[in-house]
C-alpha cells in the first residue's frame, strides 16, 4: 500500500505521522482498544462520545460516525470530490492509492486527509476530557487552517 509507506514522507509533523501509523495498526487509545488492554468501562462508557450509538473504535471515530462523516462531507465538498465512506482506515487509505490526482495535488490531498484525521482525534479528546462541544463546520475550518501551510 503506497499510502501506508508514504506516511513517513508526508509534509506533516512527526506526531501526526506517528498517529497515522498507530491508527492504521488500530492502536490508538480509543475506548475499545483500552478495554481490550484491561481498562474497565461500563457498556455505556464504551459508546462513541459523539453519537452514543456504537462502541468507540478508531474507524468509527475517524470515519463512520455520523459526526465525523459530516466533517468529511465538508472536506470532500471543498475538494470537489464525491465518495462512498469506507468502513476502515485501511480501506480509506487504499482508496486513495489509485486516485486520479497527480503530483503535487495528490501530495496536498494526502496532507488534507492526514490533517482531517488528526483534527478529528484532537476534537474527540477535547470532547472526552474537557467536555467541549464542537460543530462539524468548526472542525472543517480547523482542518483548512492546519492544512494550509
Amino acid at each position: 500500500m503506497v499510502w501506508f509507506h508514504s506516511i513517513w514522507k508526508l509534509a506533516v509533523p512527526p506526531k501526526i505521522q506517528c498517529f497515522l501509523w498507530l491508527a492504521i495498526l488500530n492502536s490508538i487509545p480509543m475506548k475499545v482498544f483500552l478495554s481490550s488492554r484491561g481498562v474497565h468501562f461500563s457498556p455505556d462508557q464504551l459508546r462513541c462520545v459523539w453519537c452514543g450509538q456504537v462502541e468507540e473504535c478508531c474507524s468509527h471515530i475517524l470515519l463512520t460516525c455520523p459526526f465525523s462523516s459530516r466533517v468529511w462531507g465538508y472536506v470532500l465538498k471543498w475538494w470537489g470530490i464525491s465518495w462512498c465512506s469506507p468502513c476502515s482506515l485501511s480501506s480509506f487509505m487504499l482508496a486513495w492509492d489509485g486516485c486520479s490526482f497527480g503530483g503535487i495535488i495528490y501530495k496536498r490531498w494526502l496532507i488534507v486527509c492526514a490533517t482531517s484525521l488528526w483534527s478529528l482525534w484532537l476534537v474527540r479528546n477535547e470532547t472526552v476530557f474537557n467536555s467541549k462541544v464542537w460543530d462539524g463546520l468548526q472542525i472543517f475550518f480547523l482542518i483548512k487552517l492546519c492544512s494550509m501551510f
